[in-house]
């Protein structure tokens, strides 16, 4: 019997580094409270902004619109993985 755990991603504002960028995790948190980091990457502070919702109290848009968002705006790339 196979057991599918619920996930849980979640887009993690880390900082700027020495460049003035905003850096970013995209994270996924199993039941079990397991996190691991799928994605880092560095992108402008206008752009990690505009990833927030409109009402400005920091809830994060859908994961679908920040993908979107950041194949929009040609981020910088340091580390990416997909899981299988």
């Amino acid at each position: 019997m196979e057991t599918r755990m619920n996930k849980f991603f979640c887009l993690i504002f880390d900082g700027r580094n020495d460049s003035g960028m905003t850096v970013s995790h995209i994270i996924n948190a199993d039941a079990a409270s397991k996190v691991e980091i799928l994605a880092t990457f560095d992108i402008s502070h206008d752009c990690a902004a505009s990833l927030l919702n409109e009402d400005g109290d920091g809830v994060v848009r859908c994961l679908g619109h920040i993908f979107h968002s950041l194949l929009h705006q040609n981020f910088v790339t340091r580390h990416f993985k997909l899981l299988a």
